[in-house]
């Protein structure tokens, strides 16, 4: 991708982009939320949004509405995000309501769970015999993974909602292992992790658990990682085809590093330049299929999660990775019985 540079730029606000060898998901990327313009103010970033973070610290962080929001102006003036304890119940409230107060929940989805086996790792994970045990021993315990968490439900059918391909793998002998497998994780997933790591073991795979804060384990996703597998979490809240082209290639994605390093998923990632969109479902399968018979990914859940709000609030509607949309959320105006008239 190439952009005209400013002496022959056609107007200030205006770039072009040129694609000499075609790119048929142009408009998307530039329609995705991380392509949005932000505004820079005292060093922070503003987005393009109805709210502005007002004011953040360690115990609060305040959103307001912007008076002149070019949109429809949220109904809200102010919203908090308070740190509370990690035990404690959360519900969406406003600031004149009780804790007594009656509560009703929203159900979202809160994105698919795989297993991630770095298969690039100079360890006995590069042996496809290793991760094809690890794979059938996975399949065989999975239902069991809502003793975990019950919002959690069993997924054998890869990502693609829907358009399930119901990989079952075949049963294979246990391989000679020289050193345990390296499985990483953080605190989100740590309970799903010691189930995993248990469930190996008990199948004879020795593994060490090593557990890192989230933001390292965000980003310790390079191929000078140390970990032979992790549990990967992704939501695909946008057009679902797109969405999981851009799990594929987005700067967190557990692939994209190794891509290049590997001609036969080189290849089918290369195809999507030239392969228009409304083509790119079988694409799409045809990728996830790779993936999972190489023992590369293993589809391991679906997540569920409610969130209580309190009575009063109305218009409730669940936005961007299963989070609330705020601009719509607006508090249920009171009844004086003494003016009814």
């Amino acid at each position: 991708m190439g952009a005209s540079n400013q002496h022959f730029r056609p107007a200030p606000l205006v770039v072009d982009l040129h694609f000499p060898g075609g790119c048929s998901y142009c408009l998307h990327m530039l329609g995705m939320m991380n392509s949005s313009i932000f505004k820079e103010s005292k060093g922070i970033l503003l987005g393009s949004g109805s709210f502005y973070v007002d004011d953040s610290h360690e115990l609060k962080t305040v959103l307001r509405a912007f008076e002149d929001y070019y949109g429809e102006r949220p109904l809200l003036d102010e919203i908090e995000f308070v740190q509370v304890p990690k035990d404690i119940d959360i519900t969406y409230r406003s600031s004149e309501t009780s804790e007594t107060e009656e509560t009703f929940l929203v159900e979202s989805d809160s994105g698919v769970g795989i297993v991630f086996m770095n298969s690039f790792r100079d360890s006995p994970i590069r042996r496809k015999e290793v991760r094809d045990f690890i794979h059938y021993t996975i399949a065989k315990q999975r239902p069991a993974i809502t003793e975990v968490d019950p919002r959690i439900l069993p997924n054998g059918e890869g990502l693609l909602v829907g358009y399930g391909q119901n990989f079952v793998p075949p049963r294979v002998p246990l391989p000679q292992l020289e050193r345990p497998i390296l499985l990483k994780t953080t605190g989100y997933l740590e309970d799903t992790a010691i189930w995993l790591k248990d469930v190996l073991e008990q199948e004879g795979i020795p593994v060490e658990l090593v557990v890192m804060p989230f933001e390292k384990y965000m980003y310790d996703n390079g191929p000078d990682q140390q970990a032979d597998l992790y549990i990967h979490g992704e939501v695909f809240e946008m057009n679902q085809d797109f969405s999981f082209f851009y799990f594929l290639i987005n700067g967190l994605s557990p692939l994209r590093p190794f891509i290049p390093d590997n001609p036969q998923l080189e290849q089918l990632a290369m195809r999507y330049r030239t392969t228009p969109f409304e083509n790119w479902h079988s694409l799409n399968r045809e990728f996830e299929r790779t993936l999972v018979e190489n023992s590369i990914m293993v589809p391991l859940y679906y997540g569920k999660r409610q969130i209580p709000f309190s009575a009063e609030l109305t218009n409730v509607n669940i936005s961007h990775f299963g989070y609330v949309d705020f601009s719509k959320l607006w508090v249920r105006p009171k009844i004086d019985n003494n003016h009814i008239m």
